[in-house]
């Protein structure tokens, strides 16, 4: 069967286009480049895009261990010669690999990754999937493999894909609940709470627009004693929210908008020692999500029964401004991809342009040298987190782990620098526990998804505030 089908695919005339893009492909996810790309891409879609993220690439790092450190060495077999190549130099690789042929390694990286972002999360799994299948075929298709070859490693990436999110389950299972929780004033029907509505927080038009502005509506009509505030075009979030918790009058103060709303407004309840009420509502809820504010039920339900998280906040100096932090923050190849995503794919589906975006910006990225806190170092990407992202051992970023209240650093895709890092997998070191940093050599960072210029020649700062937020959240039996 395999030199049945080798010599029929080599024999069919594909158009040149197609013989070039599928060489093209085959070569890129030479050493898992593709990958890492897909992977930065799908962790822009929020939390449960990060946790795919990372789940892929450690499903792709076991199968490739057991492709080509196992399989490999055990069944020795050789690759398809001149007859079941095609002539064609579009088709050719510019390096013919030398190692042996069962199975293939790349059609393993190839399903375990696919595999594993389904598992975590099955319309990001659709999204990659045609990837996948690409590169498998794109095998056969310049005369690299047999049939046999892309069917066994198929298996193995699927079967790496299970174990790996098996474990993750796991894992999630035993952090489940490890945030530091609070009791907090009950406020029912929202007598006491002073909100503030940003009205261009969420889609700008049509369907999703509407559904947004109804849920909202619904949503404010279950507190209908707390003194709500629809933002105008010259108010200031900062202001109007201090002037709240100075006024004595309430008892907490909320918010209704994405990540870039709910920072400033976490800030000024953090400083006023206020509890703080988050209304998801947006484009971007990451933090929400974090605390288990998946629907705005879970904020209602908390805000009735009084139960509450302490949260950490950072803060970003980038030149001579200060950027509040919820979540995230990242230099590198991350920007670009965001900037890609939203600037030129903005008419793709969001998880889409995230993973084309993240392919297409890896494909030519090189790594950068930045000074973190004055050691040198050279990596394609710089992340941090408020809070640990992923547990102690993890060996990539994921979802937020509650409880921390330090900067989780990551380096990836490391070429020198930071040895004494914890390293976990080749090419990403981790340092945790720092409550301050500085990196110089930046260009361009975002934080929590918005994109800021850094001025020649400065650096960047990031620091966890001394206080944290007390929030409403789900208590300690609902996150169990």
């Amino acid at each position: 069967m395999d030199e049945n089908v080798g010599r029929r695919i080599a024999a069919t005339q594909w158009p040149t286009a197609v013989d070039r893009g599928l060489r093209g492909l085959s070569e890129t996810a030479d050493g898992g480049k593709l990958w890492w790309g897909v992977a930065g891409g799908l962790a822009l879609t929020g939390a449960k895009g990060r946790s795919a993220a990372r789940t892929a690439m450690l499903s792709l790092g076991c199968a490739a261990l057991v492709a080509n450190l196992i399989a490999k060495p055990l069944a020795g077999t050789a690759r398809p010669t001149a007859p079941f190549q095609s002539s064609r130099a579009t088709r050719r690789l510019a390096r013919f690999p030398r190692s042996t042929s069962w199975p293939s390694g790349h059609t393993a990286n190839a399903v375990a990754f696919a595999t594993a972002t389904a598992l975590v999360s099955p319309a990001r799994g659709l999204a990659v999937a045609p990837v996948a299948g690409a590169v498998a075929f794109s095998r056969l298709h310049v005369g690299a493999h047999w049939l046999s070859d892309v069917l066994g490693g198929a298996a193995i990436g699927a079967g790496s894909a299970v174990a790996v999110d098996a474990v993750r389950r796991r894992v999630a299972e035993r952090h489940a609940g490890s945030s530091t929780h609070a009791d907090l004033p009950a406020l029912p029907d929202g007598a006491g709470l002073y909100l503030i509505v940003n009205p261009h927080s969420g889609p700008d038009s049509g369907p999703a627009a509407r559904l947004d502005e109804v849920v909202l509506q619904q949503f404010l009509a279950a507190i209908p004693r707390a003194d709500v505030h629809t933002l105008a075009e010259d108010d200031d979030v900062e202001d109007l929210m201090t002037d709240a918790a100075r006024s004595g009058r309430y008892t907490a103060i909320g918010a209704a908008g994405g990540d870039g709303t709910l920072g400033v407004a976490a800030a000024v309840a953090a400083d006023h020692g206020i509890p703080f009420f988050v209304a998801p509502h947006g484009t971007l809820n990451h933090f929400a999500r974090a605390l288990g504010l998946d629907h705005g039920s879970d904020s209602l339900d908390a805000l009735a029964h009084g139960t509450g998280r302490s949260a950490s906040l950072a803060e970003v100096r980038v030149g001579s401004t200060r950027i509040p932090m919820l979540n995230t923050f990242s230099a590198g190849v991350y920007p670009e991809i965001v900037e890609r995503r939203d600037d030129r794919l903005h008419q793709l589906p969001k998880a889409v342009a995230a993973v084309v975006a993240g392919a297409t910006e890896l494909a030519g990225a090189r790594p950068t040298r930045w000074t973190v806190d004055d050691e040198q170092v050279e990596a394609l990407s710089v992340f941090i987190g408020n809070g640990d992202y992923g547990a102690p051992g993890a060996p990539l970023p994921g979802s937020r782990v509650p409880g921390s209240h330090t900067l989780d650093v990551w380096l990836l895709g490391v070429t020198s620098g930071a040895d004494d890092w914890s390293q976990r997998v080749p090419g990403v070191r981790r340092r945790r526990g720092a409550t301050t940093l500085r990196l110089d050599g930046a260009e361009r960072v975002a934080v929590d998804g918005e994109i800021y210029d850094v001025p020649p020649g400065r650096a960047v700062t990031l620091e966890i505030r001394d206080r944290p937020v007390s929030v409403y959240a789900p208590g300690q039996d609902a996150t169990r």
